[in-house]
């Protein structure tokens, strides 16, 4: 089954000697993101995973996107045609700092994020390594 990846970091997570093709765009517009999940999840049968670390940032991703997000402290790898949807802050925390629901319902209130959204395509094997 095709997936769509919560993270909230937008890494690109491929198979080891893997080579694929990413297409990424970014979104601020939250009834776009959802209308983009909808089509995804529902018309075309993707499965959503929550890849996220922090109760938090689950929380509220759950009222955004208004689908259970769980906390979900994974290590995920994605394959060919699978998306994966990064909430993204516009600004560097402290290192260590976890912050509050409260605080990032500021956050989203300011609109200082986005959602970093991967597609996966054209994954063929890596020829060779590089050493």
């Amino acid at each position: 089954m095709k997936k769509v990846y919560l993270l909230n970091s937008p890494i690109i997570p491929i198979e080891e000697d893997m080579s694929c093709s990413v297409h990424v765009f970014k979104l601020k517009n939250v009834e776009e993101i959802k209308n983009i999940l909808y089509t995804l999840i529902e018309l075309r049968k993707y499965e959503l995973i929550s890849a996220i670390g922090h109760e938090s940032t689950a929380k509220i991703l759950s009222k955004l996107l208004d689908k259970e997000v769980n906390v979900n402290r994974i290590a995920v790898t994605v394959e060919e045609d699978d998306y994966i949807f990064a909430f993204t802050l516009e600004f560097r925390l402290p290192v260590g700092k976890e912050l509050t629901e409260e605080e990032l319902e500021a956050i989203i209130k300011e609109k200082k994020f986005s959602f970093t959204i991967m597609h996966i395509y054209d994954c063929i094997p890596y020829p060779y390594r590089i050493s």
